[in-house]
């Protein structure tokens, strides 16, 4: 049986790593440490522990954030974020939104954004908790962008 609508994807792949900002912030805190915090630029990859050689092991909660827009969504459209690695203990945000979790270090992953987009300037914000004695590491952010027509049941 064949599915209704279009069938056709138009995938495109986007490299994310360019044009993120950056922040330190004490271990397990939240969004609200970030009213005050001091943002710097970083491409991805992205390794905080290596900055400061006397603090190699140190324990914080490292945020970045990346603005971008969407002209336009279809209603067919699908956005998948796909890291290619994130050590460890992620959380993705997008227009504040959670979209996923990931627990676990050094593997790829991937989150369905396209429910938390919209059209116009949208905010992914990822929040690594890095506990000592882990090491945290931030590889290749990319967006992929396909349009098809996705059924409730395989988004």
């Amino acid at each position: 049986m064949k599915p209704k609508g279009n069938t056709d994807m138009k995938k495109r792949r986007i490299l994310f790593n360019d044009n993120w900002r950056f922040t330190l912030t004490e271990p397990d805190s939240d969004g609200k440490t970030l009213e005050n915090a001091h943002w710097y630029n970083v491409e991805i990859p992205h390794d905080w522990l290596i900055g400061d050689t006397a603090n190699l092991y140190k324990s914080g909660c490292g945020w970045y954030e990346k603005y971008f827009t969407v002209d336009a969504l279809g209603e067919d459209d699908c956005y998948i974020l796909i890291f290619d690695g994130v050590y460890m203990d992620t959380t993705v945000y997008v227009n504040d939104k959670e979209v996923g979790k990931w627990k676990y270090g050094y593997t790829t992953f991937s989150f369905d954004i396209t429910d938390a987009l919209k059209n116009g300037e949208n905010r992914i914000l990822v929040r690594v908790n890095h506990k000592y004695p882990l090491v945290q590491r931030s590889r290749n952010i990319q967006k992929r962008v396909a349009q098809k027509n996705l059924t409730p049941s395989h988004r």
